[in-house]
């Protein structure tokens, strides 16, 4: 099975995360400073990015720059409700300490 390149997985997530919070590719270079373009490019996997640029990304989009490096399920994605569901329990579990990260998972652990 050949695996996913890192940057197409960093695009996809971005993509994702750009539209749960509804934004277009010129909001997010507004608020990021990065071209519409390169933001595009970034996206599709063709362009990479520093990780300063994923950073101000990042921030734009209110989630931990980790989360850009989670390869998610193509069923997920394709869930509008699931998708959005994960994506709200990453944004929250992103802010956390890493001592409640750790809690947060021992309470998932039993359910």
């Amino acid at each position: 099975m050949k695996q996913e390149n890192i940057y197409k997985i960093i695009g996809k997530n971005i993509k994702l995360f750009r539209k749960k919070e509804g934004l277009t590719l010129l909001d997010l270079s507004k608020k990021t400073g990065i071209s519409p373009s390169f933001l595009s490019n970034i996206e599709s996997g063709i362009k990479q990015p520093t990780l300063l640029t994923l950073e101000k990304i990042a921030q734009a989009l209110k989630i931990s720059i980790t989360s850009l490096f989670i390869k998610r399920e193509s069923k997920i994605l394709s869930s509008n409700d699931d998708a959005g569901i994960m994506l709200n329990i990453i944004k929250m579990i992103s802010k956390k300490t890493t001592k409640d990260k750790k809690k947060i998972l021992n309470i998932l652990k039993y359910l």
